[in-house]
């Protein structure tokens, strides 16, 4: 098949992206016991925000290796036939929106909870 390199190459980066999305949920959620443990300190959570960095770092790095690869499959998919390969990396794309949707609800809870840290910190200087 003249597609499966793309198909391959777009199914092992949305995997390996889906793996970071993953982990950045976790670590988001780590950092939320943390802080809430710790009563608001932010100290203790640096690293962790550090890690994050790290592995949103290699996520940008990935999408950008295969940017050329995704908007080749973008013009071509609907001459592409259906197949396994194909079916595997719709499943693969559904999963990464999935990963990147439970990420970002992390990082909004994340951004609440920080928020609220903060504005009771004001209201407790005033």
């Amino acid at each position: 098949m003249i597609y499966s390199t793309l198909i391959d190459e777009l199914t092992k980066s949305y995997s390996r992206q889906i793996d970071g999305y993953t982990l950045l949920k976790t670590i988001g959620q780590k950092i939320l016991g943390r802080i809430a443990l710790s009563r608001g300190d932010l100290a203790g959570v640096l690293p962790l925000f550090e890690e994050k960095q790290k592995i949103l770092e290699i996520i940008t790095k990935e999408r950008e290796n295969i940017k050329e690869y995704s908007e080749k499959w973008q013009k071509e998919k609907k001459n592409i036939p259906q197949s396994e390969s194909t079916q595997k990396l719709d499943t693969i794309l559904e999963q990464a929106q999935q990963a990147i949707l439970l990420f970002l609800q992390t990082e909004e809870q994340l951004a609440k909870f920080i928020a609220g840290l903060s504005k009771k910190e004001n209201n407790i200087e005033q």
